[in-house]
């Protein structure tokens, strides 16, 4: 890596406290810019920064059908929805600074709904939870089969396996990617064939294989030019992880 192991973890380390903080303050009622607007108020505290400095978003707010890069706006989360809250960030410090490491994380919630009317969406409830679930799942999967000097094909296979475990699908087109000293980096790391390559201490990448309920369905993008959703409102949903691979396994940086 050309940024320090220990600034990746920082780095990791404060990325994962302010997911986290996002999603226990995470209510029904609450706009998708509230969530970013508290989510920038929260960055100095940890020394991060938002990882783009144009006007590509670093942080989404997905709802039920986004499957990925929803803008935050006006739309008003509900009791019952799932939710994946996705940001990307960079270290920032007191001059002179280290060189920035990147990460890139999201989870997946069912916002809660009211003790009084839970009764009447069991069941959708459950099908949400279980999708949230499944995210975690699909991820582990591919995180027990990442051997050092193994290929990052055989932990693709992994988490397609797991996803279909939970009668889910990986949604193509959507692919992690390397990451460290800038947010996007080499090598391309899909689970559908987009590329192949060895595991080899050092390297950083992120896994992120969006979750479609089977059969799938198609993915279209809004005219904002960046919100993905689902073409038939079918819901979607994933888990991201900045993954380094050491000499002994991988470990994960943030998540």
């Amino acid at each position: 890596m050309t940024v320090l192991v220990e600034q990746f973890q920082k780095a990791g380390r404060n990325a994962s406290g302010l997911l986290s903080a996002l999603i226990a303050g995470l209510r029904a009622g609450h706009t998708t810019s509230a969530v970013a607007s508290r989510a920038r108020e929260l960055l100095a505290p940890l020394d991060l920064a938002p990882a783009t400095d144009d006007d590509s978003p670093w942080l989404s707010v997905n709802i039920n059908e986004e499957a990925c890069h929803a803008l935050p706006g006006p739309r008003v989360i509900r009791p019952g929805d799932i939710v994946t809250l996705d940001l990307a960030v960079r270290t920032v410090g007191p001059d002179p600074a280290p060189a920035p490491a990147f990460v890139d994380l999201a989870r997946t919630v069912v916002v809660g709904r009211d003790a009084s009317r839970r009764h009447d969406r069991q069941r959708h409830d459950q099908s949400r939870q279980a999708l949230a679930a499944a995210t975690l799942a699909v991820n582990r999967a591919v995180l027990a089969a990442l051997r050092p000097a193994g290929r990052w094909s055989d932990a693709a296979a992994a988490g397609a396996a797991a996803a279909a475990r939970h009668n889910c699908v990986l949604a193509p087109g959507f692919p992690g990617h390397g990451i460290g000293a800038a947010l996007h980096l080499a090598p391309v790391a899909g689970f559908h064939g987009e590329a192949d390559f060895e595991l080899e201490p050092g390297l950083a990448f992120t896994v992120e294989p969006i979750l479609i309920p089977a059969p799938g369905a198609e993915l279209i993008t809004l005219a904002d030019g960046w919100t993905v959703v689902t073409a038939d409102g079918r819901d979607a949903a994933f888990a991201e992880w900045t993954v380094l691979i050491g000499a002994d396994g991988p470990r994960v940086i943030a998540s």
